[in-house]
């Protein structure tokens, strides 16, 4: 009886930290879909689109990049590895100006198409 008690037990916590790692688990750089036009290579683009496939809904193109999901950050330390903290991305919300989000550290293709026009005002929030 204690051994079933016991088996019992470790299922339900191997169950409850499945489920739990699930939930926790980040798209962090998934394809996502931009559906504002990307104009230039240097544009960095921030949209909330709650009908998302992102878990956090933050779809973003970096330098004029295809778009993929983010989250908002407030240092690099909040962001996975190979990711950085970063502001400076044009929205429709103009409050988000100053709101920093996740994105690659290594340069991302610019969308075939688009041509640059210059350097992206993009600041590195750092540790």
């Amino acid at each position: 009886m204690r051994r079933v008690i016991i088996t019992t037990t470790l299922i339900t916590i191997f169950i409850i930290l499945v489920k739990v790692a699930a939930c926790t688990e980040d798209d962090i750089g998934k394809s996502c879909e931009i559906k504002i036009p990307i104009q230039s290579c240097s544009n960095n683009i921030a949209v909330n689109d709650i009908a998302s496939d992102c878990i956090h809904h933050w779809c973003l193109s970096y330098l004029g990049s295809a778009g993929f999901c983010s989250k908002t950050c407030i240092s690099n330390a909040d962001c996975p590895s190979g990711f950085r903290c970063l502001k400076g991305f044009a929205s429709l919300d103009p409050e988000l100006k100053n709101t920093s989000f996740c994105v690659p550290k290594q340069s991302l293709e610019c969308i075939a198409g688009t041509q640059d026009v210059g350097q992206a005002v993009i600041e590195d929030v750092g540790e």
